[in-house]
């Protein structure tokens, strides 16, 4: 079943990755949130970052962006954007 695979899916990440404050953060879609990149991106690739995560450098642990589910869709913040950013950067450069 197709619901229960994206459902298992998005448990297992929900184990690995810290949620972000869904209360103090602007939560939008990822169809929304691509339009803020500072270069634009498919949604595909968000979920990749969100799920696979992004490696900076080869054999370094790989970052992921952190999302949540509202109302069936993933939904990521400004801010968790950010820090997904950074932590790449961080990566990269020390």
């Amino acid at each position: 079943n197709t619901a229960c695979t994206k459902l298992d899916t998005v448990s297992r990440y929900a184990q690995e990755c810290p949620a972000m404050s869904i209360y103090h953060e602007k939560l939008y879609s990822l169809s929304e949130i691509r339009g803020r990149l500072p270069v634009r991106r498919c949604v595909r690739t968000l979920k990749r970052w969100a799920f696979d995560g992004a490696t900076a450098c080869a054999g370094k642990e790989k970052v992921k962006l952190e999302v949540v589910v509202v109302a069936g869709a993933l939904h990521t913040s400004v801010e968790a954007v950010t820090r997904f950013l950074e932590r790449l950067t961080r990566e990269r450069f020390s």
